[in-house]
């Protein structure tokens, strides 16, 4: 066997987890994957863990790694076909993501109005767009209406694989926890981590089975169940013996529960999966644990390397302290400490056996000292262990990337490179200080992918000024297009005004001829009625006895909510083609990267 091919000893289980941040965390897990694919490291994943915006790449990168496995001998698969795997995503993932998938949500009248019955929701639509613009390409090999991808579908039957010494005659499937050791490119197992909002638990959706724990877990752990007194939706055991569509669980929709923000997405619900017949609401993974590292400790991995794109706390010297602002950031020291948490638990757990990169590697630690007398002599900040230099990133770029919005709207060519070639350069330097992480880099000679995003590799490390102000717009969430040009501003604005004038004008007419008439007190009745109804009184302990003004209550909301959200089509269909597509006009990189010419005018 070759040197590059050679097995691990058994007892090393290597897991990767990918964590939520919107596409942003989407694009700069590309970059960490397309590094741990070149130095021989990717193939050795035997747990993959994601969230999120980890969850949307993960899964796409998961599918390639399907086809590959089952389409080649494994003796025969060499760090080459990964490189190859990541140079495909990479290119067809942003056309996928340029397509803008938020605003499509909104584009099709039909599902807007599905919305208005309790088992659709803009969750479900989104889970749709996955599967069409996303894993369909992947699975199918082509975009279109192709039946949706079922989760069961996703487990991995190696090419060749006729059963070990550890296979007993009676099971003849391809277990990964047991088998992998045999293998020297490894059959990952997948986890999709969600939120279950009845519980407050850890939802995970695997090719063989979704829930909250297993039977093996609860056992395993009687100090949890003792301060842990919540109900627990135990893992099913497989697929097939779930009843009606559950079996046919959808990809798509697991990879929506994963990513659906709360405030942004409705929950995913799933009904009929128990006996006590409970609804459950499935909210974003990063509820519960944005980084993904969890699911790796309970299957027991010895090294794990952890890519976080997440959102990061900002410091504030001057905190706002209005009732509004106070909630909001502490919401946000919880987050920051939950992550905090996390990352320090694993970091005390492996030692020299865990990496972890993240969106802010490499910036420096500010002290504040106190006004002693003599002075104090502190310095004003320390660095971090691994600095600019060794990464090849300033500062200031570092500073703005972490800041990108946490969005699934369409993202710009300069936008998703920069992304993915901080991903690709800061992950080097952290893998080389986790030394048991290291000595799993047993290629022999490392293959050099084709990567698109290398282009602004001299942009990252000097940037120009275009490119710091266009990175500090990419913080923005709306009307970004009218930051790029104050032409286009100018004119948008003009239309806008007339806009509203002519608005203003229609509402006034109409108001008048319901003066004086029937018509104005029922309008004002169906107003007062709407905003009861918007305002969630169908809670009150009154009306909450009473099941059918409680449910008229509800259903009146939908309906409020579906009439609301049915004008926004027209309004999408104009921004996909006209203000998000000069987004992305703006945003080609070759506006940014000096263009070389061949010299004698050829």
């Amino acid at each position: 066997m070759p040197a590059d091919q050679a097995a691990h000893p058994s007892g090393t289980r290597l897991g990767l987890a990918l964590s939520g941040g919107g596409f942003r965390a989407s694009f700069f897990h590309i970059g960490v994957l397309a590094r741990l694919a070149e130095l021989g490291i990717l193939r050795q994943v035997e747990v993959l863990s994601t969230v999120s915006g980890g969850s949307i790449i993960g899964a796409l990168y998961y599918i390639h790694v399907k086809k590959l496995l089952e389409g080649k001998d494994n003796n025969a698969i060499t760090d080459r076909d990964y490189v190859d795997i990541v140079e495909r995503i990479q290119r067809e993932f942003l056309e996928s993501v340029q397509k803008n998938l938020r605003c499509r949500v909104y584009l099709d009248p039909k599902k807007i109005y599905k919305m208005y019955y309790a088992d659709y929701s803009r969750s479900d639509c989104l889970g749709e767009l996955y599967d069409t613009y996303i894993y369909g390409p992947a699975w199918h090999g082509s975009a279109g209406d192709q039946k949706p991808i079922e989760m069961r579908q996703l487990k991995i039957h190696p090419l060749g694989w006729k059963g070990g010494a550890a296979q007993s005659s009676i099971d003849e499937g391809f277990k990964p926890l047991r088998d992998n050791r045999e293998l020297a490119s490894k059959v990952p197992i997948l986890v999709l981590n969600a939120t279950d909002l009845n519980t407050g638990h850890n939802w995970r959706f695997e090719a063989s089975r979704m829930g909250e724990q297993s039977f093996d877990d609860i056992r395993n752990n009687p100090t949890s169940l003792s301060i842990d007194k919540h109900r627990h939706y135990v893992q099913c055991s497989n697929y097939d013996v779930l009843p009606g569509c559950l079996a046919k669980f959808k990809l798509g929709s697991a990879v929506a529960a994963s990513s659906c923000v709360p405030g942004v997405f409705h929950p995913l619900s799933i009904t009929d999966l128990y006996a006590e017949k409970q609804q459950l609401q499935l909210v974003d993974g990063g509820v519960h644990d944005n980084q993904g590292v969890d699911a790796l400790l309970d299957y027991k991995c010895t090294h794990i390397i952890a890519s976080d794109a997440s959102g990061q706390m900002e410091d504030d010297t001057m905190p706002s302290t209005s009732i509004l602002s106070v909630i909001l950031r502490s919401k946000a020291i919880l987050e920051d400490r939950l992550r905090q948490t996390q990352l320090y638990n694993c970091c005390a757990q492996l030692h020299q056996s865990m990496a972890c990169f993240h969106l802010r590697t490499g910036l420096d630690v500010p002290l504040s000292s106190c006004r002693e007398k003599p002075p104090c002599t502190h310095p004003e900040s320390i660095q971090a262990p691994v600095y600019g230099e060794k990464t090849g990133v300033d500062a200031k770029v570092q500073h703005h990337l972490s800041r990108i919005r946490t969005d699934l709207d369409s993202f710009s060519e300069i936008e998703a490179y920069s992304l993915m070639m901080n991903g690709y350069l800061v992950s080097l330097p952290e893998l080389k200080e986790a030394k048991n992480i290291w000595e799993l880099c047993i290629t022999s000679d490392s293959p050099a992918g084709k990567w698109d995003f290398q282009q602004v590799a001299k942009l990252m490390n000097q940037p120009t000024p275009l490119y710091l102000n266009y990175m500090e717009l990419a913080k923005k969430n709306g009307f970004k297009v009218f930051h790029c040009s104050r032409v286009l501003a100018i004119v948008s604005l003009l239309l806008a005004l007339f806009a509203l004038r002519g608005l203003a004008n229609w509402l006034c007419s109409l108001f008048s001829c319901f003066q004086g008439s029937p018509g104005a007190t029922l309008l004002g009745v169906l107003l007062v009625l709407s905003l009861l109804c918007l305002g969630g009184f169908e809670h009150l302990p009154g009306i909450g006895r009473i099941g059918l003004l409680r449910k008229l209550a509800e259903k009146i909301k939908e309906l409020i909510i579906v009439t609301l959200t049915f004008p926004l089509w027209p309004l999408m269909w104009l921004h996909l083609r006209t203000t998000d597509r000069l987004f992305l006009w703006f945003g080609r990189s070759r506006r940014f990267v000096p263009q070389t010419k061949p010299r004698g005018g050829k």
